[in-house]
C-alpha cells in the first residue's frame, strides 16, 4: 500500500502531465484558482504568466 505522501507525489506528476498538453489558456485556469504557482505555469508552459 502507498503511503500518503506517494500518492501525492504520484498525483503532482499526473497533473503535470495533463497540464503539458492544455493550451496556455486553459492552463491559466489553475494559476488563478491556486492549484499551481506561476513558477510551476512556466514550467509547464514554457512562457511567464501574465493575467
Amino acid at each position: 500500500m502507498m503511503s500518503t505522501e506517494e500518492l501525492y507525489k504520484n498525483l503532482l506528476i499526473n497533473l503535470f502531465q495533463i497540464l503539458k498538453v492544455m493550451s496556455v489558456e486553459e492552463v491559466k485556469f489553475f494559476v488563478k484558482v491556486d492549484a499551481i504557482t506561476t513558477a510551476d505555469f512556466k514550467e509547464i508552459t514554457g512562457v511567464e504568466y501574465t493575467e
